[in-house]
């Protein structure tokens, strides 16, 4: 599901996660991204387009990253002490976008 929903609302055109690593909801993150572009607006009411972000534990899924880049131009520094998590982070990365 998680696949499907990244494909149509975000443009990912490839996505897949190690076996034994989980992934959460899709539409549950990016309710969480949405309500930090609310909390960046502020009053202003702009979400600002430069934002950079610091993803701690990004994980193997980078669920944040392509959600946020995605609706908002926003950049991402993630961070993941597990090697394999890391691994697919980077391979996902380079391969999330590639037509």
């Amino acid at each position: 599901m998680n696949k499907a929903l990244l494909a149509h609302f975000y443009a990912v055109k490839h996505w897949d996660i190690p076996d034994g690593f989980l992934c959460p909801p899709v539409p549950g993150r990016a309710d969480y991204i949405h309500h930090l572009a609310d909390l960046l607006a502020g009053d202003s009411g702009e979400v600002p387009k430069d934002a950079t972000i610091l993803d701690i534990g990004t994980g193997a899924n980078l669920i944040y990253p392509l959600i946020g880049a995605h609706e908002y131009g926003w950049r991402f520094t993630g961070s993941e002490i597990n090697p394999q998590a890391f691994a697919s982070a980077q391979a996902g990365l380079s391969m999330a976008t590639r037509a």
